[in-house]
């Protein structure tokens, strides 16, 4: 069986593979894992194929784009793989027997609400994701959106593509803060951005005028939630992910049916809470 995951050197992916990895030992899978050097579907392509050449009995990836990764999985589907979806689907329900995700449309739906209610209700907020066509940043913002048309008193300056950029975060933020000096909360989709916004946070003294809730929990986003530069953290649950993606795949194989659509919940980390057990056991780390 192989596993792609979306990007090396990422403690989400880490998490995932870990959860893959517990499963495939538990089931006495043969695992094979592989990721692009960045999560680069023209990075990830090359590796699907080498992998489908190979002929594994099943393939559980995180597809990096919802329409480029359609025909390679077609072709490992056609060549008798049974292909599950983690984090993120392509846009063919038929090529996967299962798709094991976060419902990223709720959470953030009421990560926007949230954020209302720690700003008192009313203010200018803003969305920054990573890229369009990726399944997670599309319902993110459908998401936020919804949110934002829950709470009348927000006033939503648009979501802003990062590209996993550090850099391109740091000059959306620095951006926004000089046309909308009052600024009132901001809602990332992914963990990376999180230093971008917090160091232009401080270097124009907004850090306590900014109200910043974001998904994911990186080793470095829990530092910054310990210091107070985050509000609060959306934590999503990629070793679950993981560990089901491979149970499902071998569930398949086994002739059993499984779920088609999974969705993994998420938990709040405050500074308050992130240190307590039922909290900690999600953030993310590498095995």
């Amino acid at each position: 069986m192989s596993l792609i995951t979306g990007a090396k050197n990422d403690e989400f992916f880490a998490a995932m593979e870990c959860g893959a990895k517990t499963a495939a030992d538990e089931l006495g899978v043969d695992l094979s894992v592989q990721s692009p050097a960045e999560y680069d579907a023209s990075q990830q392509i090359p590796i699907l194929n080498a992998e489908i050449a190979k002929g594994p009995d099943a393939i559980v990836i995180a597809p990096t784009d919802d329409t480029a990764l359609i025909p390679p999985l077609r072709q490992a589907k056609g060549d008798g793989a049974v292909v599950v979806t983690a984090d993120t689907v392509v846009n063919d329900p038929e090529v996967a027997v299962s798709e094991v995700r976060s419902d990223y449309k709720a959470a953030t739906k009421l990560a926007t609400e949230r954020l209302s209610e720690l700003i008192g209700g009313k203010g200018k907020v803003l969305l920054i994701a990573a890229d369009p066509g990726i399944t997670t940043q599309d319902d993110g913002k459908a998401g936020y959106e919804a949110g934002v048309q829950a709470e009348p008193g927000l006033e939503s300056l648009g979501t802003e593509y990062d590209s996993f950029d550090v850099t391109k975060t740091s000059a959306i933020v620095s951006a926004t803060l000089a046309s909308d000096p009052d600024l009132a909360g901001i809602i990332t989709l992914n963990g990376p951005s999180s230093p971008g916004v917090v160091n232009s946070l401080e270097r124009a003294g907004k850090q306590d005028d900014v109200t910043y809730l974001t998904f994911d929990a990186l080793p470095v986003q829990v530092e910054q939630l310990k210091r107070g530069q985050i509000t609060e953290l959306i934590v999503q649950k990629p070793y679950d992910m993981g560990r089901i993606g491979v149970e499902n795949a071998v569930a398949s194989l086994d002739g059993e049916s499984v779920e088609k659509d999974v969705r993994t919940d998420v938990v709040t980390a405050t500074p308050d809470t992130v240190d307590d057990p039922k909290v900690s056991k999600y953030l993310y780390k590498s095995c």
